[in-house]
């Protein structure tokens, strides 16, 4: 068992929306553009880094040396002396050639000088901490590659202080003369983007009061169209919301609750309540929906560039490639992809925490059976659907997708821990912890051991 590290920092999102003109509109998704192009560019850049390093000798030398020692170490989990040195001589040589995220940072300050009416240095820097955590992922981790930023799918800007680029200003009159009186505003180089707080919500109200750490501009297409918020981080705990008696909304119980989350399904026991519900039970199947919409997208690509594919229906080489040509159609049927998929998230999102709350009435101890839901989501062998007596070698990717119980155990997690109670991780490396449960009937036995109770 491993205990869940608290965050003594603290920090919580609240969103609201921005009141923003068609000219205003226009300027944020140039900035974002402009953001993306920074991040594409650096990541070229690196890229050609990357290249050159791993064509030297002493990059060779060190995985070589590296494969040689995990040899021989076969089953044994911990790291050899000699693999240790070898490990810190390859981060000494990421080092050196600027892998590291002060390295990405100064190139971003670089990389903004001709945008510098647009982007600010402090934007740039968290643009570079954005591309740092991808290299992160594939270089310390098990990301595969480092992808670039696909034209309009690069959403939202941040700062790394509430005080430089992003500001966020209340009593503030308008120097243009866009409204009358005072209001809460976004100010971003020059823009005035007014703030729409509903002031018949006290969290909201209570939030502000708190100290922040830093401004998000974010857009979100909306039934096609775009709208734009802005996501205040404030630094402490998020208020506790009340209801209209007085009483807390979303009240903490009391004891030791054992949890057991399904692929599917959440298991949830204490001492004297064993809780079932289904994971996200309200999103709609969309997989025909979308099927038929993708069919769509596809009759009308291969009608529009008819020279973009071979005799055999399949697309040419890159080099051999025309410019593709989409219709407005499929433009359309695009878009209505793009919302089938966001009210599904929005959904599954929602459900999620109404869930979480619900478990945690049930104590303030919380013991969590850890699952490797990525690896159900992966094909299984052929000799293991020999040996199971499975027809397919699919697996669980699509139940997962839709139901995301990963998503859920870390809503719970982050709930528990903001309230200052205490979560309790079992590894799966115990004898007692199965891999994954078939019966309803193991799964609330397990539970009630995790809980500490016995089964009657």
């Amino acid at each position: 068992m491993g205990k869940q590290k608290k965050d003594n920092k603290g920090r919580f999102i609240v969103e609201f929306p921005l009141s923003v003109e068609k000219y205003q509109a226009d300027i944020i998704d140039k900035r974002l553009e402009i953001a993306r192009r920074i991040y594409n560019q650096m990541l070229k850049k690196y890229k050609n880094i990357y290249k050159q390093m791993i064509q030297t000798k002493e990059y060779r030398n060190i995985i070589s040396n590296l494969g040689i020692e995990r040899k021989k170490r076969k089953t044994e989990n911990k790291k050899t002396a000699a693999e240790k040195e070898l490990y810190k001589q390859l981060n000494e040589l990421y080092k050196h050639y600027g892998f590291t995220e002060f390295g990405m940072i100064n190139m971003s300050y670089l990389q903004r000088k001709p945008y510098e009416n647009h982007i600010t240095a402090t934007i740039a820097s968290k643009i570079a901490q954005r591309l740092w955590s991808a290299w992160n992922r594939f270089l310390f981790m098990d990301g595969e590659e480092v992808h670039l930023a696909k034209y309009g799918e690069f959403n939202s800007v941040e700062s790394n202080s509430p005080k430089a680029s992003i500001l966020l200003k209340t009593n503030y009159k308008s120097k243009n003369g866009s409204w009358k009186g005072e209001r809460t505003v976004i100010i971003w180089s020059g823009l005035e983007l007014p703030v729409g707080i509903n002031q018949k919500k006290p969290y909201e109200i209570e939030a502000l009061q708190h100290e922040i750490a830093y401004n998000r501009i974010v857009r979100k297409i909306v039934r096609g169209k775009n709208k734009y918020y802005v996501q205040i981080v404030f630094k402490g705990t998020s208020p506790i919301k009340y209801n209209d008696t007085g009483e807390r909304k979303h009240p903490i119980g009391n004891g030791v609750v054992g949890i057991y989350v399904d692929t599917e399904k959440v298991f949830a026991v204490c001492k004297d309540q064993v809780f079932i519900h289904e994971l996200a039970d309200g999103i709609q199947a969309i997989e025909n929906d979308v099927a038929k919409l993708q069919q769509r997208m596809d009759r009308s690509r291969r009608d529009m560039n008819p020279d973009n594919y071979n005799e055999d229906g399949t697309i040419k080489p890159y080099n051999d490639q025309r410019e593709w040509v989409y219709s407005n159609h499929y433009k359309q049927w695009k878009n209505l992809c793009k919302e089938l998929y966001r009210k599904q998230a929005a959904i599954r999102k929602q459900q999620h925490y109404i869930l979480a709350n619900e478990i945690l009435k049930m104590g303030n101890c919380f013991c969590i059976q850890k699952v490797d839901y990525k690896k159900l989501q992966q094909r299984i062998s052929r000799q293991d659907m020999i040996t199971e007596h499975k027809r397919s070698r699919k697996n669980q990717g699509k139940v997962i997708a839709n139901r995301a119980p990963s998503m859920f155990v870390e809503i719970l997690k982050q709930k528990a821990i903001q309230y200052n109670l205490e979560v309790t991780i079992v590894e799966k490396s115990s004898s007692e912890c199965p891999t994954i449960l078939s019966d309803d009937q193991e799964k609330i036995r397990y539970a009630l051991t995790l809980s500490g109770q016995t089964m009657c």
